[in-house]
């Protein structure tokens, strides 16, 4: 049985954004832009990371590392192996970081 669509909603698009999404209807062969809406909307689950005290200190601490780092280097102190290996691990977690906020915006 098909629905009757009485519920409307009010979207507002900044010029560029229109202008893109003309572009992807064009492409698309002309579709409605509510076929287009609904589509799009509904075809992918729409998850949100929350952000945990966890992620929160996490970040705390690797901006504290990087810190102390720059301070060090602006103190003409050189980085030994050591140093490097720590700057090593610190952006590997920054960029697991990054991919678990990346996954679900």
């Amino acid at each position: 049985m098909k629905e009757n669509k009485t519920i409307t909603k009010i979207l507002r698009l900044t010029p560029s954004e229109n202008e893109k999404i003309q572009d992807k209807l064009d492409k698309l062969g002309g579709i409605t832009f509510s076929k287009f809406a609904i589509n799009s909307m509904l075809s992918r689950p729409l998850t949100k990371t929350p952000i945990t005290k966890e992620l929160i200190l996490e970040l705390s601490r690797q901006g504290s590392n990087l810190n102390q780092i720059a301070r060090s280097l602006n103190q003409n102190n050189s980085l030994d192996r050591v140093a490097l290996s720590l700057i090593n691990q610190s952006l590997e977690r920054l960029n697991e970081l990054y991919e678990i906020l990346s996954d679900d915006s």
